[in-house]
């Protein structure tokens, strides 16, 4: 169950894979941190729009990008 949420289930496993124990780099919830907080300016920006929805599907790939 915690592995739904990629932040916690990272700190929980101490930054290591599961099953393998293989160390797993500090980028991936860096990615899922700052898309949140794009997520979550782009609401407070447009609110909950069409706008909105298509801004959401939009930021993780220029979160991916950068």
């Amino acid at each position: 169950m915690h592995d739904l949420f990629p932040v916690f289930s990272w700190l929980a496993s101490g930054g290591k894979c599961r099953y393998c124990k293989t160390a797993l780099s500090v980028r991936y919830p860096l990615i899922e941190i700052s898309t949140a907080i794009v997520c979550l300016f782009l609401y407070g920006r447009f609110g909950f729009s069409p706008e909105a929805f298509v801004s959401f599907l939009l930021a993780p790939l220029l979160v991916s990008m950068i």
